[in-house]
């Protein structure tokens, strides 16, 4: 009956199928997934923002026809930058995810959630670039990700990026610290110990 007493029991991975690349990235941009609320199409219009015409932007998913009309819309140039990986499967997601520049997420939610691909994103060892309808339970942005709404933001803060190497070093540092606690044994360490003190007498049976 007391709020106190509510527990969660978060989003949760294995931190072993991660191997984190907290060194050199490639020249890229990584962003998971078409359906609308995932915004493709922020991503891509970023990508005409940033005056780099060498960085490329990876977009993993299913074919989508709200990404076919941004992807449309935009010049050729920019177009030849951009490419559709379709769907990948798990390993070489995270293989990608950890040799990106950085992970784009800017999905919109209408309450914060602990968002499954920022956290993926924190455990390859990426920087990741989000909304910030992500909760606060896993992101400080400007600590351990950075955060942007608009094609415009996400622009100027890959340009930040580019030419601050010891920022991109330390919010890497901070995103795998935090993922620390996501890790799926320590989550059953913790959701074991509530079911002990909830009812010791079911963990007891044979």
């Amino acid at each position: 009956k007391s709020r106190k007493k509510i527990g969660v029991i978060p989003t949760c991975l294995r931190l072993k199928d991660f191997h984190p690349q907290t060194g050199q990235k490639e020249h890229f941009l990584l962003h998971i997934g078409t359906a609308p609320y995932k915004h493709p199409e922020t991503s891509m219009q970023s990508l005409e923002l940033i005056p780099d015409p060498k960085l490329r932007l990876i977009i993993t998913g299913p074919r989508h026809p709200l990404a076919d009309r941004a992807f449309g819309c935009l010049p050729k140039p920019v177009r030849e930058r951009i490419e559709f990986a379709g769907i990948v499967p798990a390993s070489d997601l995270r293989k990608k995810m950890a040799s990106a520049l950085a992970v784009l997420v800017p999905s919109a939610y209408e309450i914060p959630v602990l968002s499954p691909t920022v956290l993926e994103g924190f455990a390859s060892g990426a920087v990741v670039i989000t909304t910030a309808s992500v909760s606060r339970d896993l992101i400080a942005p400007g600590e351990n990700c950075l955060t942007a709404e608009t094609p415009a933001g996400i622009a100027a803060a890959m340009e930040m990026l580019l030419g601050n190497q010891k920022l991109r070093a330390e919010l890497i540092r901070q995103a795998l610290k935090k993922v620390e606690a996501f890790d799926s044994s320590r989550v059953a360490v913790s959701l074991l110990d509530r079911l002990n003190r909830l009812a010791p007498a079911c963990l007891s049976l044979p």
